[in-house]
């Protein structure tokens, strides 16, 4: 029991615990039980590649769904692989919806960056323009 709870407090995982009466002897009052502990330790490790729930992703703050585990702690940490971003997935909701490990850290290729480039993405904030923009600006060139 002590090392269930020891767990529960180190590594994100999911514990049942329940007692079984086996004897009784109710004359001097003694009573043996049974102890039984069910821990399930969340399977991700440290840079795995896993997907989470499009409902997940949004609640930890609009992460993508493919992320790369940083660390597993009480915590798993996760990275977005494309900006960098950091989020924490506690063991509730870890076991709630548990994300799905596509690629473990065996699957890794180690190598060695020679050149960088820098990438401009386009900006999400360009809108189109509203009607009343339009013909704001076709009045104005006429």
């Amino acid at each position: 029991v002590r090392f269930a709870t020891f767990l529960e407090t180190v590594v994100p995982c999911r514990a049942k615990h329940s007692k079984k009466l086996l004897t009784a002897d109710l004359k001097s009052n003694i009573f043996t039980h049974q102890f039984t502990c069910l821990v399930d330790l969340a399977a991700a490790c440290k840079d795995d590649l896993v997907l989470l729930d499009s409902a997940e992703a949004r609640r930890l703050g609009d992460m993508p769904r493919a992320c790369l585990v940083k660390s597993v702690n009480k915590d798993v940490r996760l990275v977005d692989p494309r900006t960098g971003h950091l989020a924490d997935l506690d063991a509730a909701n870890y076991f709630s919806t548990p994300p799905a490990i596509l690629l473990t850290a065996k699957h890794l290729v180690e190598f060695v960056v020679l050149d960088v480039e820098p990438v401009v993405l386009p900006s999400k904030t360009t809108a189109a323009p509203t009607p009343s923009e339009k013909t704001k600006a076709s009045s104005s060139s006429s």
